[in-house]
C-alpha cells in the first residue's frame, strides 16, 4: 500500500470515529390514521435538524419547497397532500417532540429546518428550527388539531447501545471538592467527553475497598450532578456508568473531618485558689484567786489548692483540714490547763 492509500485511509477513519462519538440518537414515531405504528432509531450528528432526522427514516415523504420556514411536511407514504398543494385538506401532520426525561408529547413551536439556529426549547419561542439532542422522541400523527401520537417511551424506539458502541462513547468525571472529607458531602458530576453536556440518570456506585460496608448507589439530575455523603472514612471504589457509555472506574480516599474543639489545648486544668482560716478559738481559765486568764488559739490554714479535672492528679478531701485544726486546738488548750495547774 502506498503513501497516499495509507494517508486517506487514516483520514477516513479519523472522520468516521470523530462522526460517531458526536453521534446522538433519536426516535421517530409515525402513527398513521389507521393505527399502524412506524418507528425508527436514528443516529444523527448532535444539532442535526428535523429535516435531515426524517430524510434517514425510509419513509417516503412529501415536502414542500423550502422556504424562509424552512420545509413543510405534506404527507407521508402518500397519507396527506402533494409537495404542490401542501395545505389541501383540513387534516395534517402534526409535529410533536418528546424531550428526554419528559412524559408528554410537546407541540412543536418551530419547524423542521426553518431558520439560522436550534430552537432554544422555550414553549413561548417560534425562533429558529428543532435540532437533535440525545434521547430525544420526534413524533408525527395525522389529522385534526389535538391529535397526538401513541404515549411511547426512548427505550421503547431505540434499543440500549451495544458493549462495542458504549466503548467509544466516553465520559467526563468531576468531583468537588477535590479532597472529599468523610461525614461531609461531595459531588459527582458526570459529562458527555464529545461535548460536555450533561449526563442525567448516571449511576454512580461507591464501595468500600475492604468490603466492611455496603455498597451506596446515587443517580445524577438533569444537570448530570450527584450528591454522595459517605459517614466512614477509608478508601473506597467509585463506578460510574450509563446504558450508553463505557463506565468509569477509580479509588478515593475520605479522610475523617477535623473536629473542632472551643479549648486551645486537649486537656484543661482549672485551679481553684482558696484560703481558709480558722475561726478564733478562746478557752477562758478560772484560778482560785478568780484570776481570770484567757490564752487565744489562732490557727490559719495555708492556702488550699483544689485541682479540678487535671487527669490522674488526686482531689485533697476538705474534711482532714478540719480533724487536723480540731486536735491542734485540743492539744493547746489541754497544755495550757496542764500549765496552769502546775502554778496553783
Amino acid at each position: 500500500m502506498d503513501k497516499l492509500a495509507k494517508y486517506v485511509l487514516t483520514c477516513i477513519i479519523f472522520i468516521s470515529i470523530l462522526g460517531y462519538v458526536d453521534a446522538v440518537r433519536v426516535g421517530v414515531v409515525v402513527e398513521f390514521p389507521d393505527g399502524v405504528l412506524f418507528k425508527k432509531c436514528v443516529a444523527v450528528d448532535n444539532n442535526t435538524n428535523a429535516y435531515e432526522i426524517l430524510q434517514k427514516t425510509g419513509l417516503d415523504i412529501a415536502w414542500s419547497p423550502a422556504s424562509q420556514w424552512g420545509h413543510g411536511l405534506c404527507g407521508i407514504n402518500g397519507i396527506g397532500c402533494p409537495s404542490d398543494n401542501c395545505y389541501c385538506r383540513n387534516e395534517y401532520w402534526g409535529f410533536f417532540i418528546l424531550p428526554y426525561g419528559e412524559t408528554e408529547w410537546i407541540y412543536s413551536p418551530v419547524g423542521f429546518d426553518g431558520g439560522e439556529n436550534c430552537w432554544n426549547h422555550d414553549l413561548t419561542s417560534y425562533d429558529g428550527h428543532y435540532c437533535a439532542a440525545d434521547k430525544d422522541l420526534i413524533g408525527l400523527a395525522y389529522g385534526g388539531f389535538g391529535t397526538t401520537p401513541r404515549s411511547l417511551d426512548f427505550g421503547e424506539v431505540c434499543a440500549a447501545r451495544s458493549s462495542d458502541e458504549r466503548r467509544d462513547r466516553s465520559l467526563v468525571v468531576k468531583i468537588n471538592p477535590e479532597t472529599p472529607k468523610a461525614g461531609g458531602v461531595f459531588t459527582i458530576t458526570v459529562l458527555s467527553n464529545s461535548d460536555s453536556t450533561p449526563i442525567t440518570d448516571a449511576i454512580v456506585t461507591v464501595d468500600n475497598t475492604m468490603d466492611l460496608l455496603p455498597k451506596q448507589e446515587f443517580k445524577t439530575d438533569e444537570n448530570g450532578v450527584a450528591e454522595i455523603k459517605v459517614s466512614e472514612s477509608g478508601n473506597y471504589e467509585i463506578r460510574v456508568s450509563h446504558e450508553d457509555y463505557a463506565h468509569k472506574m477509580f479509588t478515593i480516599s475520605l479522610l475523617k473531618e477535623e473536629s473542632t474543639s472551643s479549648s486551645t489545648s486537649s486537656s484543661t486544668s482549672s485551679i481553684e485558689s482558696t484560703t481558709t482560716t480558722t475561726s478564733v478559738a478562746t478557752t477562758t481559765l478560772t484560778t482560785t484567786s478568780m484570776e481570770t486568764t484567757t490564752v487565744e488559739i489562732t490557727t490559719t490554714v495555708a492556702e488550699k489548692i483544689v485541682t479540678g479535672d487535671v487527669i490522674g492528679k488526686p482531689t485533697k478531701n476538705p474534711g482532714s483540714d478540719i480533724a487536723t485544726i480540731v486536735l491542734i486546738t485540743t492539744f493547746v488548750v489541754l497544755t495550757a490547763y496542764y500549765a496552769k495547774l502546775k502554778l496553783r
